[in-house]
């Protein structure tokens, strides 16, 4: 698979592109250092896997540079991480918004980045609808619609009570539990047709896996959650959270207003 990497940074650039080169999938790099040097990339690469774009970049914003290939039906779909040292609000919404299901947060580690660059080939964007057609939903668990509100609702409260403690985790001896939790979620979601929250959901669930199981390699999971991995949880947390007012969105548009909330 072809990977591109847009990073301005020749550090960041350098370690990204040798750990993918030495992968055992043996990826083949093209290197960037700005966004227009990226989109010629993208635009001569017809065959191009999966994009590492830096946020920020000398001449536009790695946002901006996504927004303008989302724009382009050709590469609509196209699988995108963004790496970044920023874990704000806005930058994960408008991520989010745009088909984003990966972040690579710096610093960054070699396990860490081949596991999302894995994970995230097999998450093409905007590859499903934010919501299940919810007459379909309904057939299929033969239920009415009141009672598909109610539980889309339930989800919806449960989600928001589940962020609100996975956002206070300090020890590593609660991470098994909010990743179950997180599993039980994906699946509400999933039988509701609710497939971005779930997609978002299952994503988290990897995030928190991988950071305990190198935080066992490094033989302190018995203690607080470090900085680096705590970043990283944070950042999946606030994905799952962008889902939310995009599903509400959703069911909207299905024929119904503020249907999660009312």
């Amino acid at each position: 698979m072809k990977i591109l990497i847009a990073e301005d940074d020749d550090v960041s650039r350098l370690l990204l592109s040798s750990y993918l080169r030495t992968a055992p999938d043996g990826y083949t790099v093209i290197e960037a250092t700005n966004a227009a040097e990226a989109w010629t990339a993208v635009t001569n690469t017809p065959d191009l896997g999966l994009c590492v774009l830096d946020v920020m970049l000398p001449d536009q914003s790695g946002l901006d540079l996504l927004a303008r290939i989302r724009d382009c039906s050709a590469y609509a779909r196209l699988p995108v991480i963004l790496c970044t040292s920023l874990n704000d609000r806005v930058t994960v919404t408008r991520a989010a918004a745009l088909g984003v299901v990966q972040y690579m947060v710096k610093p960054f580690s070699r396990e860490g980045v081949l596991a999302k660059v894995k994970r995230t080939a097999s998450h093409p964007a905007a590859a499903e609808p934010y919501l299940e057609d919810p007459r379909t939903v309904c057939d299929r668990l033969h239920i009415d619609r009141g009672t598909y509100h109610t539980l889309l609702r339930r989800v919806a409260t449960k989600t928001t009570a589940y962020l609100s403690d996975a956002r206070h985790l300090t020890r590593w001896s609660d991470v098994r539990a909010i990743g179950f939790r997180a599993n039980a979620l994906k699946g509400a979601a999933l039988n509701l047709g609710a497939s971005a929250l779930a997609t978002q959901l299952d994503l988290l669930e990897a995030a928190l896996s991988d950071q305990f199981a190198l935080a066992e390699a490094a033989r302190t999971a018995s203690g607080m959650i470090d900085a680096h991995a705590h970043s990283e949880m944070t950042s999946a947390l606030e994905r799952v959270a962008a889902e939310l007012p995009r599903l509400e969105a959703a069911l909207a548009r299905a024929g119904g207003t503020n249907w999660l909330y009312d």
